[in-house]
């Protein structure tokens, strides 16, 4: 630390040693600058004008930022008391302080700054920078010499305007020159380059000589020889853009200003003060002028570039095409024929410009192109021009062939251009003429396809049905078979054989998912589930599972309690799960529980591929695969994460994912505490229903009956049973209609229902005994059908906890 904090105290004392070199040099500088412009004699009794020392100071806020201003302070006030009192001095170093950093805000603000190659900014500096900045010396340098009694107050008008007017002078001659060569500069010039600039510098010194020496005789009241330097000074401009019009600029106003001092060329003819406003109004003038000048020849520059640039890619986009493009002027001849033409229709680019169009076409289509266009040439009237079509083509060796034509029309100095976009589709006509064969085939077949469409829906729908009733029959069994055999040696015969049932009722269950969220008929039932317990009992099963990829999976989860559905919430948890040691091929998983608030959150993260930005969102939508876009039925149907968002909801959670591609995903879902959650009201458990109760099962699959019967007596109810209506509604009238709940299949055969059977009973009984419909029927139409009933529904296969919990319920509605 120590090091540290050597390292650091050395960096700021460099950086102030180096800040104040700057201030000492540029107070210097500004020094030097004044006492330069101390050279020119005083107007009318006022002080003396600074035609250098404004000009740096501007100069150097502008390049290097405002900061420097206490060099600026220390310059003026050194160079001002030497020949004043401390309070002028104090003030003309104030105001020129303030000058040079008001005209450098000014200007950043608006966007100017180095190397002033925009009108824009030319327009600007002039405005903001020589125009507004030396208001603020002017006022308060003036109103300093005024107060310390130098000058009265009777002359601050005279003072202010020679102020304003110096400094103003000052900073637009000489600050463009450092702003245009403060930016690097790029030396590409040739010996003809460099004796251009060479010869432009010796015309512009000898002609600024002449124009302000006494090469030519005074012309009266006016002094046209001043402008004699013009002509040099626009050539440099034009040639050598900003830098040379500001480099050139300065060195005439120099020489301008020098020889006038020593009283010599025509300014000096008309008096002091008037030949001093004069320089002034050359000055700008000399500056302005070239500036502008420049900054135009510099947009002109940047616009040709940027129109050659655009041209070049143009043209690499043209030579590059797949598709012919030939140009043609409004005769139809021939201007520009791209090598993709050339390929496509076998003549060289030589050999085809200056042709007629009709040249690439058949025979027979000649004449009518050429009434055509002369038609366009007189009427104006559109009929291919911006339409695709196709036409025929002939190449070189006489053959024709199918291609796409687009023409689009454009101008060019007043004439009409028209460029013709083809691609050669004799590939695709064969293709079509291909499908069209096959088309004819398939049209054969396709009554016969639809028979077997209808008879293979038929086939799913019962084989959907009937699949889930054995099923419905093995875990019925087996429930009863784990029952009896509790605590014999058979339990280790049974336990493998649930897992099985477990298992194939798993997948049966993922098949239902959609149909029944969709139809809105699920249900969560929320309880107190220890986090903790379900987390770590999934990691057990997973780690295996990781650990045959070759991947570690670490878990940590504090003893917590949610409020949550616990069949959902371990389905959605096993999907994430699955997805993580889908795409994760090294590196591990991580699944973590921490407390938010009121609430906790389960993190499942891995180190696998990642997700980019652009399909976060779209990544919980149904059939959505990122990695999957031939889809490919192999890698599932995109349907896991859309589950996962709807039973989220369900649950009353929220499901959300951060990713980064090639570094892994984390998925969150976040629940409610069971600590924050509303009390619940209790429920009466299946055990504190009596024994005595009757229940109705009607079921035309024997096996289920029995299974149902069995399992139910075991658990202490009394059971009759039926096959079809017409026995239920006899069992009915044989209890007196003093049963407490009915068990119902869908189908019963001979068009009756489930629904029908359980409505007849009530009709019989003259009230509604609780009932609920057991079908593996999965259609949205059904599941709606028996919601709109009121009646309960539930989905072979059945487990025999939920079967429990459900005949509980529907006794505990008897009661």
């Amino acid at each position: 630390m120590g090091l540290t904090w050597t390292s650091a105290a050395h960096e700021r004392s460099r950086a102030i040693i180096l800040r104040g070199a700057e201030f000492v040099l540029l107070a210097a500088t500004y020094v030097a600058a004044a006492k330069v412009g101390d050279l020119l004699p005083p107007v009318q009794n006022t002080l003396p004008p600074s035609w250098l020392a404004a000009g740096v100071g501007l100069m150097a806020l502008v390049v290097r930022g405002p900061a420097l201003w206490p060099g600026i302070w220390l310059g003026a006030f050194a160079a001002a008391a030497l020949e004043m009192p401390p309070l002028a001095a104090v003030a003309i170093a104030s105001g020129s302080a303030g000058e040079a950093v008001a005209g450098a805000w000014l200007l950043r603000r608006a966007g100017v700054g180095a190397p002033l190659d925009q009108v824009r900014q030319v327009g600007l500096f002039c405005l903001l920078g020589p125009g507004m900045s030396p208001l603020v010396g002017a006022t308060v340098g003036a109103a300093g010499v005024c107060a310390a009694g130098i000058a009265p107050w009777t002359a601050f008008p005279a003072h202010w305007a020679a102020w304003w007017l110096s400094d103003s002078v000052a900073q637009l001659a000489f600050a463009p020159l450092l702003m245009t060569w403060s930016t690097p500069i790029r030396w590409q010039w040739d010996v003809r380059r460099i004796v251009e600039a060479a010869s432009l510098a010796v015309i512009v010194v000898v002609s600024s000589v002449l124009a302000f020496g006494d090469a030519f005789p005074p012309f009266g009241d006016h002094q046209p020889t001043a402008f004699f330097a013009f002509p040099a000074l626009i050539w440099a401009a034009l040639r050598f853009g900003p830098r040379g019009a500001a480099l050139s600029s300065a060195l005439a106003s120099g020489i301008a200003a020098w020889l006038t001092v020593q009283g010599r060329g025509p300014f000096a003819a008309a008096g002091f003060a008037d030949g001093l406003g004069l320089l002034s109004t050359f000055a700008a003038a000399a500056v302005v002028v070239p500036l502008l000048i420049g900054a135009i020849m510099a947009e002109r520059r940047r616009a040709l570039a940027e129109a050659w640039s655009a041209q070049t890619r143009l043209r690499a986009i043209v030579d590059t095409a797949v598709d012919a493009f030939v140009v043609i002027d409004e005769r139809g001849k021939m201007l520009a024929f791209n090598p993709a033409a050339e390929r496509i229709f076998g003549y060289g680019a030589a050999e085809a410009v200056g042709q007629d169009v009709t040249l690439l076409m058949p025979e027979a289509e000649r004449p009518r192109h050429s009434g055509a266009l002369a038609r366009y040439r007189r009427t104006g009237e559109k009929r291919v021009i911006g339409i695709g079509r196709e036409v025929q083509g002939r190449r070189k060796d006489g053959t024709t062939f199918p291609l796409d034509l687009a023409i689009a029309e454009w101008f060019d100095g007043g004439r009409r251009y028209f460029t013709g976009m083809m691609r050669d589709i004799t590939a695709r006509k064969e293709a079509e003429a291909e499908i069209a064969r096959a088309r004819d085939e398939a049209l054969a077949a396709k009554a016969e396809a639809e028979r077997a469409s209808v008879a293979k829906s038929k086939f799913l729908a019962a084989a959907s049905h009937d699949l889930r009733q054995p099923v419905q029959s093995l875990i019925l069994l087996s429930s009863l078979l784990r029952e009896r055999t509790a605590g014999s040696s058979l339990t280790q015969i049974v336990a493998p054989l649930d897992q099985s049932i477990a298992a194939l009722n798993g997948m049966l269950g993922g098949l239902l998912d959609v149909s029944r969220l969709d139809a809105g008929v699920v249900e969560a039932h929320v309880e107190d589930l220890a986090l903790h317990d379900l987390v770590g009992r999934l990691a057990a099963e997973y780690t295996s599972l990781a650990g045959q990829k070759g991947l570690r999976l670490r878990w940590h989860c504090p003893r917590s309690h949610v409020r949550t559905d616990p069949q959902l919430i371990e389905r959605i948890l096993r999907n994430l799960l699955d997805n993580a040691l889908k795409y994760t091929r090294s590196g591990g998983i991580l699944v973590g529980c921490r407390r938010r608030g009121g609430e906790w959150r389960v993190d499942v993260v891995d180190t696998g591929v990642g997700i980019s930005d652009t399909h976060l969102d779209g990544i919980f939508e149904e059939f959505f695969q990122v990695d999957n876009p031939a889809r490919d039925r192999t890698k599932g149907l995109g349907l896991g994460l859309s589950i996962v968002r709807r039973l989220a909801r369900l649950i009353g959670g929220r499901v959300g994912v951060a990713s980064r591609p090639g570094r892994g995903s984390r998925f969150s879902l976040t629940l409610p505490s069971a600590e924050s959650a509303m009390p619940r009201l209790p429920q009466a458990a299946p055990q504190e229903v009596g024994h005595t109760r009757l229940i109705l099962i009607v079921d035309d699959e024997p096996i289920i009956r029995l299974s149902l019967q069995l399992l139910l007596e075991g658990w202490g109810h009394r059971v009759v049973t039926a096959a079809n209506a017409d026995e239920a509604i006899l069992r009915a009238d044989e209890t007196d209609c003093r049963l407490n709940a009915i068990l119902a299949d869908y189908r019963l055969g001979e068009s009756m229902t489930g629904v029908d059977v359980v409505q007849a009973i009530h009709r019989r009984c003259g009230r509604a005994i609780p009932a609920v419909i057991v079908t593996g029927d999965t259609a949205r139409e059904r599941i709606q059908e028996v919601q709109r009933s009121g009646l309960g529904i539930m989905h072979k296969p059945v487990a025999a906890d939920e079967l429990k919990a459900t005949v509980a319920h529907l006794l505990c509605r008897a009661s």
